[in-house]
C-alpha cells in the first residue's frame, strides 16, 4: 500500500499532537529510530489512522528539485509513539508476509529502481512522482527469508563502508585544519628561527615578529581598496565576464560562477571605477560569504559588482600573493567579523576595510612567505583530493554493493 502524506509543520487548534517524520528526516537516515528528534505538530484524526508509521513501513520522498535525487527511502526500524508521515513523502506499508520493510527500503536503493525513478518524475523547476508511478516501480522478490538475510548483510557492509567514509571525512578535516594552522602560523611567525616575537596589542594578531611592522591595508596597496560599480547591469550571452561574491571559491576567481557576461562597452565603464589584473585580490564585502578572498591568477579581461571589493599590492613594498594569504588568515577573517556591520547580512564598509591591519615583514620576507604557503597548501590540498578519490571510490562501491545484494548477485548467506 502507498499513501501520499498531506500533514504539514502546521500546528492547529483542535488537532491531535504528533511527531513528524519529515523530509530532512527521511532524505539523511537509512533507518528512523527514536533517537531522532522529530519536528512536532498537529494532525486530524484521518490523518493519524492512514499516516502513523510503525516498525516495518517505508518512507521515502516523491518531491526533488532533481530528478536523479528523488525516492530516496527510509525504513522505521522501532516503533515511535505518534510518529507520522510528513508532506512531500509517501507512506509504504509492505505486506510482511511477501515482503520485508528491510529488504524494500534496500531494494529501493538500487540502481534500477532510482533509475526508473528518476525516469517517471516529472516536472521543470520540481519533480515529482505520482503514487502511480511509485505503485509501478518493480522489485526483485526472493523470498521472506532471503529478504532478511540480503537485509541483514547490507546493514552489517554498509555500516563497514560508512565508518570508513567518516574516518577518511575525518582525515579531510584534520587536513585542512593542518592547511589553516599551516597559514596562521606563517603569518604570525614567519620563517625564521630564533626571532623575537612581540605583542601587537591587536586582540586578533596576537604577536609577531619584532622586525615586522602592522600596518592598515590602505598603507601597503598600489591603489586606493574600491568596490565594483553599484548597478545592476544588462547581461548578454555573450561578452566580458562579470563576476560577483559566488565565484570566489578555494582562494580563486571561478569564472564557471560568474553572473554573466556584459558588453564591452560596459566593461570599458566599470573599469574606470575597478580594472582587475594579475596578482589583484579580492575580498568579499557584503553577503553570506562576508570575509572570503580570491586571488587574481589571470590576464583574461572582466569586470566585477560591488559586493567584492579590489585590493592590489603595491609594487616593491607589498607582495599580491602574501596580501592573499594574509587575508586567508584566521587572524584576518576574525578582524572582519569584529568589524562587519550586521544587519540582514553581514556587509563590510570600504573605509573599515581599509583600515584593517595586517603583519607587513621585509619584501623579501613576504614573498618567502608566499611562496612557502604556496608550496605547503598545494601539498595538502594534494592529500584532500586523494582522500576524496578514496571517498568516492567508497561510495560507488557502498551502492555497487546495495545493488548486487538486492539483484542475487552477491551470496550472502
Amino acid at each position: 500500500m502507498v499513501l501520499p502524506s498531506n500533514i504539514d509543520k502546521l500546528t492547529v487548534e483542535g488537532e491531535q499532537p504528533v511527531s513528524l517524520c519529515n523530509y530532512v528526516d527521511v532524505y539523511k537516515n537509512d533507518k528512523i529510530t527514536a533517537d531522532i528528534e522529530f519536528m512536532p505538530a498537529t494532525a486530524t484524526g484521518e490523518q493519524i489512522r492512514k499516516l502513523s508509521l510503525t516498525k516495518g513501513d517505508v518512507v521515502l520522498t516523491k518531491d526533488s528539485e532533481s530528478p536523479w535525487d528523488i525516492a530516496v527511502p527510509t525504513y522505521i526500524a522501532e516503533d515511535i509513539p505518534n510518529l507520522v508521515c510528513g508532506y512531500h513523502l509517501a507512506k509504504l506499508a509492505p505486506n510482511e508476509s511477501l515482503m520485508r520493510g528491510n529488504f524494500l527500503c534496500w531494494a529501493l536503493k538500487s540502481f534500477p529502481v532510482s533509475v526508473h525513478f528518476s525516469l517517471a518524475a516529472s516536472g521543470i523547476t520540481r519533480h515529482g512522482l505520482s503514487i502511480a508511478n511509485i505503485s509501478d516501480g518493480n522489485i526483485p522478490v526472493p523470498s521472506t527469508a532471503e529478504q532478511q538475510a540480503i537485509a541483514d548483510y547490507l546493514d552489517r557492509e554498509t555500516a563497514r563502508i560508512d565508518m570508513l567514509i567518516a574516518e577518511k571525512e575525518q582525515l579531510i578535516d584534520t587536513l585542512r585544519e593542518y592547511r589553516q594552522a599551516t597559514i596562521d602560523s606563517a603569518l604570525a611567525r614567519g620563517l625564521k628561527e630564533g626571532v623575537t616575537i612581540v605583542s601587537t596589542k591587536q586582540a586578533w594578531w596576537g604577536s609577531i615578529p619584532q622586525h615586522w611592522t602592522l600596518l592598515p591595508l590602505k598603507r601597503i596597496v598600489g591603489i586606493r581598496i574600491t568596490d565594483g560599480p553599484h548597478e545592476t547591469p544588462e547581461l548578454v550571452e555573450q561578452g566580458v565576464p562579470f563576476v560577483s561574491a559566488e565565484a570566489i571559491k578555494g582562494g580563486r576567481v571561478d569564472f564557471n560562477q560568474r553572473r554573466g557576461n556584459i558588453t564591452p562597452e560596459l566593461h570599458e565603464i566599470f573599469c574606470k571605477k575597478a580594472r582587475p589584473r594579475r596578482g589583484d585580490v579580492f575580498v568579499v564585502k557584503s553577503g553570506a560569504t562576508t570575509g572570503n578572498v580570491g586571488f587574481v591568477d589571470t590576464d583574461d579581461e572582466f569586470s566585477i559588482w560591488s559586493p567584492l571589493a579590489l585590493v592590489r599590492y603595491s609594487d616593491g613594498y607589498s607582495d599580491g600573493r602574501y596580501l592573499f594569504w594574509a587575508m586567508s588568515s584566521n587572524a584576518f577573517r576574525l578582524a572582519v567579523r569584529m568589524h562587519w556591520s550586521a544587519g540582514t547580512q553581514p556587509n563590510l564598509g570600504m573605509a573599515v576595510l581599509e583600515n584593517l591591519s595586517i603583519p607587513v615583514p621585509p619584501f623579501d620576507e613576504q614573498r618567502a612567505i608566499a611562496a612557502y604557503l604556496d608550496h605547503e597548501t598545494a601539498r595538502i590540498d594534494k592529500l584532500v583530493y586523494h582522500v576524496q578519490d578514496e571517498i568516492k571510490l567508497l561510495q560507488e562501491l557502498r551502492a555497487a554493493t546495495i545493488t548486487d545484494a538486492v539483484t542475487g548477485k552477491i551470496q550472502v548467506s
